[in-house]
């Protein structure tokens, strides 16, 4: 671990009120960000050390497993009026307590803790600040404290693999935030953070979705350009809405000249500079993230996703292992590996990893197309077209033949008969999803023209491309 490294865990919470928690991290979350912006420290980032939360682990393994010297720990105790916060700084290797300050203020004066807490760990780590730095570690983002509290809470639902459930209750908060104080940057740019989870996870329509992103993230900016946030959900927008590349590659370069200890920079990088053909930079963006949040999912799997478009199977196989250890098997995460140890030539294997897939895919109601995709993988025809006949049938049973969601799974049928080289089929489902989408969403929808590239795509492997024109 640098000597320079410092992990900060989450609040102990000692109100006795539950609800309050969201104070105690938020805290520590914010302490963080503050101190993510010095670039000769390297901060775990909060996914990580949140990651112990309410786990009896000595500070020493902790320690290890972030790869840092240092370990901040607070306890707070408050009410509605009053905050009382006790905060020490331990070095890990030896025990000692380096730091260690109590703070009895009003509830108000939140930032004036969360600044002297910041400055106190540069201080006794001895590191010396540049002028932006000092700068950005001592920021006070609004004046008005029941704005920042509902930021608090909104903040509190974006920790964590995001639900739609999570994230339309992040953005209420959000929005009663600047409801309070219209010109709170902040509140601006994690709302537009909503926006990006809301597009790339298809909660609503994506267009829509990075849309209000840019709008929101500029509007962030305009008020406040030093909100490494605002870049980054800018760039998704860039990346994801208009496949802007280098205005993406900008956005998030400026996300990392900002906040140098978050991973978010360097992991929206990598797919960025791997979509420009530049392997060796994206791997090492990725890895570059991985390192600042070991314990993260999103740094290890976009280092995953670089390295399948790569086609490098055999560095493939050990990511999932890695993964699979911090996060556990699933049945994505084993599919991948059937998948990647089926390319890398390691039948054998291959084939006792497809053993435990199909384990885990009898447990489900529904059979997976995901098993059925590895089957036309294995060239096992029959088997895929078996399962897949089976959930096209209890879908369409589920769901009804012209339901919205009945084109995803038509797609992913096609995709599956496109392995089986039955491109006349592919076609066919391509044609009936696209048919479905244009009596829902009408002609000049996004996702009708999604449908429209999936079956240009097929009838050009088809070789009619008068037709995919």
């Amino acid at each position: 671990a640098p000597e320079n490294s410092v992990a900060v865990l989450p609040c102990l919470n000692l109100s006795g009120d539950e609800e309050q928690s969201y104070f105690a991290d938020g805290l520590a979350a914010e302490v963080i960000t503050r101190l993510a912006a010095v670039s000769r420290l390297r901060i775990a980032s909060h996914t990580s050390s949140f990651s112990f939360k309410g786990q009896s682990i000595s500070l020493q393994d902790i320690a290890d497993a972030l790869r840092v010297r240092h370990i901040l720990e607070c306890d707070v105790f408050g009410d509605e009026s009053r905050l009382k916060v006790s905060a020490r700084l331990v070095d890990a290797e030896s025990g000692y307590t380096l730091w260690s300050r109590s703070y009895n203020h009003m509830k108000a004066q939140l930032f004036d803790v969360q600044q002297d807490v910041a400055r106190s760990v540069v201080d006794n780590l001895e590191i010396e600040l540049a002028a932006r730095e000092r700068a950005l570690v001592s920021r006070r983002w609004t004046e008005d404290s029941e704005a920042y509290d509902e930021f608090l809470q909104g903040r509190s639902y974006t920790v964590g693999f995001p639900t739609e459930e999570r994230i339309n209750r992040a953005r209420s908060h959000f929005e009663r935030a600047l409801a309070l104080a219209p010109s709170f940057a902040r509140a601006h740019a994690l709302r537009a953070g909503t926006w990006i989870v809301v597009g790339n996870f298809q909660f609503e329509p994506p267009g829509k979705a990075y849309a209000e992103a840019r709008r929101l993230a500029n509007i962030a900016i305009e008020l406040d350009a030093e909100l490494y946030e605002s870049y980054w959900a800018l760039g998704w927008a860039e990346l994801s809405g208009r496949f802007a590349w280098q205005d993406a590659q900008y956005n998030f370069r400026k996300t990392i000249e900002l906040a140098p200890g978050e991973w978010a920079g360097y992991h929206s990088l990598g797919y960025v500079l791997g979509a420009l053909g530049k392997t060796e930079q994206a791997l090492e963006a990725a890895r570059i993230a991985i390192d600042l949040d070991p314990l993260a999912f999103w740094p290890r799997h976009g280092h995953r996703v670089l390295l399948t478009r790569q086609r490098d199977y055999a560095a493939v196989i050990p990511a999932v292992e890695d993964m699979a250890e911090i996060f556990g098997w699933n049945f994505c995460l084993q599919g991948i590996l059937t998948g990647a140890l089926l390319r890398a030539g390691r039948e054998e294997e291959a084939r006792a990893a497809l053993t435990r897939l199909e384990a885990m895919a009898a447990k489900d109601e529904l059979p997976p197309l995901g098993l059925a995709q590895i089957y036309a993988s294995f060239g096992e025809r029959d088997r895929a077209l078996a399962l897949y006949e089976d959930a096209l049938a209890i879908q369409e049973r589920t769901l009804g033949p012209a339901d919205p969601d009945m084109a995803s799974t038509l797609n992913n049928i096609a995709i599956i008969r496109v392995k089986l080289g039955d491109y006349q089929t592919a076609c066919r489902l391509h044609e009936r999803a696209l048919a479905i989408r244009e009596a829902h969403f009408g002609p000049d929808h996004e996702w009708v023209a999604e449908s429209l590239n999936n079956l240009s795509t097929v009838l050009g492997y088809m070789g009619q491309y008068d037709r995919s024109l």
